[in-house]
């Protein structure tokens, strides 16, 4: 490939690693864009609420008419 040419590939599956604040968000976007997100932290119970909290923030879009 010569330094000019660009690649691009859709991203199908992700894993985060951390389910704090930022991994939260990174997980909420990834998900809206169509992508099979995985969460993971070594402290017990964040990832869980980490999930619970996207699907409220996703809920609410949904419910605002910002997504379908």
């Amino acid at each position: 490939m010569q330094a000019n040419q660009h690649s691009t590939q859709q991203v199908q599956k992700l894993a985060i690693i951390g389910a704090g604040t930022m991994g939260t968000g990174i997980a909420i976007v990834a998900a809206r864009g169509g992508c099979k997100t995985f969460i993971f932290d070594h402290r017990a119970g964040l990832a869980e609420r980490a999930i619970d909290q996207a699907k409220i923030f996703l809920d609410r879009s949904v419910n605002k008419g910002k997504m379908t």
